[in-house]
């Protein structure tokens, strides 16, 4: 590897400038709320986000594209398919090669995005990913390589692609992906999204001390199809006592939580009894999105969850 560590640099504009085709595409707005890493953007920023690309629709525009960083694009799209109102597309993109690297994917990526944000065959598919010439549901887009062009898959596949310069449904959107708004995006930015809500991995012989805390939630990466060792229990059990919401998630990248197969001692059976909140086929870090907006709009987060199920 040569040269100096990357750092953002380009702006909006200097993003769209280094893409002349877009001109022939459609009328652009660039508006610019922040320059940082994606791993620095917090669920306020992503709110704003969201809330920006909307307002942009309601005053008339045909679609939205928000760029960002990749390292928390699956948490943007969670938020943004909780509270998208609009027909018109909503589509994130970014780039895993730097903008200075020979073969950057961003000027590409962006590009997809715009074609695809402007295509009448997008309307009312809700928010998506679109990456790599594929566009993936909000709902089920996860990033599955760290440094690869393709990091971007879903679960149930995408649902287009952007091939020669223009859009290919492949499947219908799955209705769990495309929802009702839970709120506007503007009363989502106006609410409070920092609540402490951390996720936490179970392992083979951990105990109670990781859930020894106080939060306002808590997201457990658990063992198998949503297992806890019995040496968590007392911990979980206090959490529980709390009130506070308490969500499970399935190691495995594919398979999600089980509801009622097993029914020992810390198995997804015994946990739903206790009255933690099964998250089905959402990730960990989706699933903390859901419940910060649910505890930022007074919701009840178990209503967040009543969609999904294993995939």
């Amino acid at each position: 590897m040569t040269g100096s560590p990357a750092r953002p640099a380009l702006s909006g504009a200097d993003l769209v400038a280094a893409v002349p085709e877009l001109a022939e595409l459609a009328e652009l707005r660039v508006e610019q709320l922040s320059n940082v890493p994606g791993v620095n953007l917090d669920p306020p920023a992503m709110a704003r986000a969201v809330a920006a690309a909307s307002s942009a629709v309601a005053d008339g525009a045909s679609g939205a594209v928000i760029t960002q960083g990749t390292d928390t694009i699956e948490e943007t799209a969670e938020l943004a398919r909780l509270v998208w109102p609009h027909e018109e597309p909503l589509a994130i993109t970014g780039a895993i090669r730097t903008g200075g690297s020979t073969g950057s994917d961003g000027p590409l990526n962006l590009l997809d995005a715009v074609r695809f944000a402007v295509a009448p065959e997008a309307r009312g598919l809700g928010p998506t990913v679109v990456f790599d010439g594929l566009v993936h549901p909000a709902g089920e887009v996860v990033k599955s390589h760290s440094w690869r062009s393709n990091a971007f898959e879903s679960a149930g596949g995408p649902v287009a692609q952007v091939v020669e310069g223009r859009v290919r449904l492949r499947v219908h959107i799955p209705q769990s992906a495309v929802r009702s708004p839970v709120a506007s995006p503007d009363v989502l930015v106006a609410s409070s999204l920092d609540a402490y809500v951390p996720i936490i991995a179970a392992a083979a012989g951990m105990d109670s001390r990781a859930l020894e805390q106080e939060a306002a939630g808590l997201v457990l990466l658990a063992l198998g199809a949503g297992h806890l060792p019995e040496s968590m229990l007392p911990g979980l059990d206090k959490a529980l006592a709390a009130d506070i919401p308490v969500v499970i998630c399935a190691r495995p990248a594919r398979g999600g939580t089980l509801e009622r197969t097993y029914g020992f001692v810390g198995s997804e059976t015994d946990l739903a009894e206790r009255g933690v909140i099964l998250a089905g086929s959402a990730s960990p870090w989706k699933a903390r999105i859901r419940v910060l907006v649910a505890l930022g709009l007074g919701h009840d987060a178990r209503e967040l969850f009543a969609s999904d199920s294993s995939t």
